[in-house]
């Protein structure tokens, strides 16, 4: 049995999709987005260690060294 409130939140997001419509098999995918990013701003993950220098690599695939 739907209450009033239900019923109100179903035509609050009637109208919320009328105005941004979703592909139906897209609504899922969006829906996941969104919670992940509000997952990562409202909980960010802790603070990880200082970096190393990134090692640049080549074109070639081997890595740069300091001597030539």
């Amino acid at each position: 049995m739907q209450t009033r409130a239900d019923a109100e939140m179903a035509r609050r997001k009637d109208q919320l999709l009328s105005k941004w419509p979703i592909h139906p098999e897209k609504k899922l995918a969006v829906l996941y987005l969104v919670s992940r990013w509000m997952a990562r701003t409202l909980h960010p993950p802790p603070a990880l260690q200082p970096m190393a220098p990134p090692q640049l690599v080549q074109p070639g695939g081997e890595q740069r060294t300091t001597q030539n």
